[in-house]
């Protein structure tokens, strides 16, 4: 029977005693629990389905232990978190005993086991981790009893502490025949060392093992046994070997009989990220032949690893097929191009595409590739030796960035609310205020040559104190460019006065309106907030109607223009395929099950059946903010509310609330997502972060916060009351109000605009102009520095804290928080989908099932593309896989310096790069935040969010909250209580406009010279004949075929089957796509 593995499927693996039979279990991405059998005579695989789908739940651990080589326990997650087990006797298949109800797993935790033989009978032991900092154990035969037995935590004398989501390891170091055993667990500590605890007689003792990790290693053990002579002595003592994983490292210690660990030693540094890890040894093998070693592969395969006598055989296993081969870690370490789709063997385009680029202007080029150029041929300006120029100490004067005031000055005095606008005369003033102050910002920076418009080369010396780090500066935001004139630029500063930078904020934020007279020609804003739908067709009129009297002040379509845009299936879409598609993940079965239970506590049946029996299936996805109040350090009885003061103009004594939504979807087999239930504000206290993201971490019935589920639970159901379904509309906007936070700090703003500005600025101090990694990464910074600078001085505090629920001092410690947690390689395109729950491979994708999530097709047939261009650029410089030369090139590693430096960019996450691979992967990235990610996130908004409805910024009345028992919540809450949570009055509408501006600010269509195609091309027009030439052209293949070929985008947003967007969802077209953060 084939069967295939699935990257997030945990190991557990047993070996016989001599080494002849291994078996190796594993979960399909179909759901089934699989066994693997392995025999050392024919080295081949055999594999068979033991549990049919759903009956363990996907992605759990999985643990296995082998007892007189007749007796196999395996322990796996059943249903509702339950700790199953499956017995083999010489291979006949039978269920275990531990399976009681009370026995159940923890999110987030791990298990192991370990046999052995005492009191005349089997005995096993289970271990699991708990979220209280210790090991819980389970005994089987203790005492001579045939039952399972305890639950209890194990307690040494000096005492333990296991870390969050820490793995476990089990080993018995003793044969099985002796009826004293030797047992080790070994997990990982809180501060990322693993530790030991050791059980011989008289109980449990603390171990001497003690190595360094992360807090994302797993952890493996192996031994063989210690052996007796005639007279009952040892005489070849016992081998144990900790394994453990550090980002792509695998590290092994070892120790015999009761001597001295060995000093860690190095294994492998090509693992995939993220994989598991099982090890087993034949027990009499001495551990010098019979080790195993089992890591993930790439699309559903798995690594085998043999030692025999001091080497390794290293073999590739795909269960899908049965097909094995060697192993070769040069090209198969998980990231090879062969992931992507991507034929390199094309080398001219495609004669049906070389229409579509007669038709492009040849005489547009990208400025920053020809400026590379330029330096190429010699022709840039070079700057003076160090010498020659007078650096500052660092002790240097620079100018901090103020915060403004929303007022017409510090100084003045006046009431600023009079100020008062038509809402077409606001809007005019707003987009013109910000595009002036954006072109003064890029004159300041090209002023002081920190984005030249001509080519330079300069020394690192003088880049390093132009390209200084804000870090000891301002320390309000992460860090960024601190900008310091140069002492000898006299003339620069004469022209230019770097102290107009607050100014050109205050400017700003005196042109904020303090009321909004008249809205889209009405007489006034109480002719159309009387209804959700007058509202609508107001804000449509703002783009469909022209003349002298009214002008179109929205130039791009809006989802105003829809008449079904509140529906379940354009609300769900959105998390797809709108501004904000890259943070919907698989639900985790805490977040599932506690919606069961909360349902069953509401009395509703049909929810707690329908979502019941989908907990474990695949199927549901969740949207979660239920971390906002951790992440700026309240407490779920805290409420995310910001009050205006009489500073703020137009805005007196207003309040605004947020709320820290959580929506559980249902995505079926036809590719359809659909709402089932919203916690509109979660209250908990139970949110740990895993990692990679925050989660819940126990089970509850959520009755601290307001639930709603969908009367219909599936897209078929009955629409007919869907309009005038209040509370279920209003809890979707809940959903929205989070989802507009969490896109626009922490999507768009943090992991887009603030991450790669620390990629610039770390690679300024750290590259020279002709660095080959510089040549490629520069053009994806054009305008990116000055951009940040308006959105640190005018975005965040003048638009941002007048629109949001957190007050400024929460917003910019929730922007630091969202930093901190950036962790790179879990975003790497592949990785990212694959944790979310999605396919990472273009033919799983293929499936129905994902038809409307074109993000995830689009992102990683880029990703793909961009990575072979890469690797195939570099190539050309350096020649094929030079590991060595990317390790020992002192400018590639000053710049991982940089990155991580706690007084530079503090971005520990940030890749080692010790390998080509490493490098190419890491320059993906950089590119892939510049272009494809900030497109799909920035260029949407304006579609999606100038109606303020459909993606309110903040709520101006109270979220409502669990009551007296019995009472409903949402008994006051209809279409006037909607219209009382927006800000539609006179005195309130300058918020309006500021959230409706905002994404009209930020969504500039492309210029033709700023696309990734003209940057396709500028690299081909320049680029040196044979490798580079061939490499720049397959390229400009892709991204051609993309935007008209076979395999184009518009075929994927066809694909869906729904209408969506303005022309559906083409916003990642490489035509439409920027080469950098130019918005």
């Amino acid at each position: 029977m084939t069967s295939e593995t699935d990257f997030q499927s945990a190991y557990a693996s047993v070996i016989s005693s001599d080494g002849e039979i291994v078996k190796l279990y594993f979960q399909k991405y179909t759901g089934e629990l699989c066994e693997g059998t392995w025999e050392k005579n024919t080295k081949e695989w055999t594999y068979n389905d033991i549990l049919e789908p759903g009956a363990s739940q996907l992605g759990t651990p999985l643990a296995a232990t082998i007892w007189q080589d007749v007796h196999i326990s395996l322990f796996y997650i059943g249903k509702d978190d339950r700790i199953s087990e499956l017995n083999f006797d010489d291979d006949v298949q039978s269920t275990g005993r531990l399976g009681l109800p009370f026995y159940t797993l923890p999110s987030g935790c791990h298990m192991g086991a370990a046999s052995f033989f005492r009191n005349n009978v089997q005995n096993y032991r289970f271990y699991h981790t708990t979220q209280d900092s210790t090991i819980k154990e389970y005994c089987y035969g203790a005492y001579g009893n045939n039952k399972w037995e305890g639950g209890h935590d194990l307690k040494t004398s000096a005492g333990y502490k296991v870390a969050h989501s820490s793995p476990i390891a089990s080993i018995n170091r003793h044969p099985w025949s002796w009826t004293s055993p030797s047992l080790r667990n070994y997990f990982l500590t809180p501060d990322n060392t693993i530790g030991e605890i050791a059980w011989e007689e008289g109980g449990w003792r603390q171990g001497t093992f003690s190595m360094k990790a992360s807090s994302n290693s797993k952890i493996a053990v192996a031994n063989s046994v210690p052996q007796k002579d005639s007279d009952g002595n040892i005489s070849v003592p016992g081998l144990v070997l900790v394994f453990w994983t550090d980002d792509n490292q695998l590290f092994v210690a070892r120790q015999q009989g009761d001597g001295d660990w060995s000093p860690k030693g190095d294994i492998t540094d090509r693992l995939q990220h993220g994989t598991n890890i099982a090890v087993v040894a034949a027990p009499n093998g001495n551990c010098e032949r019979d080790v195993h070693i089992f890591t993930s592969g790439s699309n559903g395969q798995f690594i085998q690893s043999i030692l025999t006598d001091g080497s390794f055989d290293v073999t590739i296993h795909d269960p899908s097929t049965g097909e094995s081969r060697d192993h070769n870690p040069d090209t198969e370490n998980g990231d090879d191009d062969d992931d992507y789709d991507y034929n390199e063997s094309d080398e001219e385009l495609d004669s049906d595409l070389e229409d579509e680029l007669d038709n492009l202007d040849p005489d547009i080029v990208d400025d920053t590739v020809f400026n590379s150029h330029m330096r190429s041929i010699r022709l840039a300006i070079p700057a003076g030796e160090p010498a020659e120029i007078d650096i500052p100490d660092d002790g240097t004067e620079v100018i901090p960035l103020p915060r403004n005031r929303l007022q017409r000055g510090d100084d003045d005095d006046s009431d600023d609310s009079g100020l008062e606008m038509t809402y077409e005369e606001g809007a005019t003033t707003l987009v013109k205020t910000y595009d002036d102050s954006i072109k003064t910002y890029v004159a300041m920076h090209i002023a002081n040559s920190t984005e030249p418009i001509i080519a330079l080369s300069l020394p690192i010396p003088v880049k390093k104190f132009r390209y200084a780090w804000s870090t000891n500066i301002d320390k309000e935001y992460p860090p960024h460019l601190n900008i310091i004139p140069l002492a000898d630029s006299t003339a620069i500063t004469t022209i230019f006065d770097f102290k107009l930078d607050p100014l050109i904020a205050g400017l700003f934020a005196i042109r904020i309106p303090g009321k909004i007279s008249t809205f889209g020609g009405a007489t006034q804003w109480a002719d159309v907030n009387t209804s959700l739908e007058a509202l609508r067709q107001k804000t449509a009129e703002l783009y469909t109607t022209k003349g002298p009297k009214l002008l179109s002040i929205y130039t791009q379509p809006t989802i105003a223009l829809r008449e079904d845009w509140y529906t379940d299936e354009q609300f769900a879409q959105q998390h797809f395929s709108g501004p904000n598609p890259a943070t919907i993940r698989l639900a985790s079965k805490n977040w599932a099950s506690s919606f069961v239970a909360a349902a069953d506590k509401a009395r509703n049946t049909n929810a707690k059946r329908y979502i019941e029996q989908r907990v474990g299936k695949g199927s549901l996805y969740i949207q979660d903010a239920s971390y906002f109040r951790k992440a700026i350090g309240l407490k779920g009885k805290d409420d995310l509310k910001t009050l205006r003061t009489p500073n703020g103009r137009g805005a007196n004594y207003h309040s605004r609330y947020g709320c820290a939504a959580v929506c559980l979807f249902e995505l079926n087999s036809e590719g359809q997502l659909h709402p089932l239930a919203i916690v509109l504000d979660y209250k908990g206290d139970d949110i740990e972060w895993n990692g990679s993201f925050y989660d819940k971490s126990k089970l509850s019935d959520l009755r601290e916060s307001v639930v709603i589920f969908n009367r219909r639970l599936t897209p078929k159901a009955d629409k007919k009351t869907e309009q005038t379904d209040w509370p279920w509309r209003y809890a979707k906007m809940c959903v929205q109000v989070s989802d507009w936070h969490r896109h626009e700090i922490t999507i768009h703003l943090v992991h887009t605009h603030i991450v790669e500005e620390v990629v610039i600025v770390a690679a300024e101090r750290s590259f020279l102009n002709d660095h080959p990694v510089y040549k490629l990464l520069a053009p994806h910074w054009d305008r990116t520095l000055s951009l940040n600078k308006g959105a640190r001085d005018i975005l965040v505090p003048q638009i941002i804290d007048n629109i949001d629920a957190m007050e400024i001092p929460q917003l910019k410690t929730f922007i630091k928080h969202e930093f901190a947690n950036f962790v790179w390689k879990d975003l790497y395109i592949p990785n990212d989908l694959n944790k979310r729950g999605f396919p990472n491979t273009a033919a799983k994708l293929k499936d129905k099932k994902w038809r409307r999530y074109p993000y995830a097709k689009n992102a990683l047939a880029m990703w793909g593309s961009i990575r072979a261009f890469i690797k195939g650029m570099l190539e050309a410089e350096w020649g094929l896989k030079p590991d060595g030369l990317v390790k020992n090139d002192e400018q590639i590693q000053n710049w991982v310096k940089e990155m991580r430096d706690p007084a530079g960019g503090q971005m520990k996450s940030f890749p080692s790069i010790n390998t080509f691979d490493d490098l190419v992967d890491v320059m993906t990235m950089c590119i892939h935040i510049a272009a494809p990610q900030h497109t799909a996130v920035n260029y949407l908004q304006e579609y999606y969010q100038v109606f303020v409805p459909n993606k309110p910024s903040s709520w101006f009345q109270p979220v409502p909250k669990v009551g007296a028992p019995n009472s409903n919540p949402f008994a006051k809450v209809n279409e006037k209580f909607i219209l009382n949570s927006l800000p539609i009055t006179d005195d309130t509408a300058n918020v309006w406009l500021l959230t409706s501006h905002l994404p009209h600010l930020l969504s500039k269509q492309v210029e033709a010279k700023k696309n990734m195609i003209t940057y396709a091309m500028s690299v081909a027009k320049y680029a040196k004949v044979g490798k580079a030439k061939n490499t720049a052209n397959v390229f400009l293949n892709d991204l051609m075929k993309y935007e008209k070929g076979r395999e184009s985008f518009l075929h994927n947003s066809d694909d869906m089957g729904l209408s969506v967007g303005k022309d559906g969802y083409q916003v990642m077209n490489p035509s439409r796509m920027a080469v950098s953060i130019l918005i």
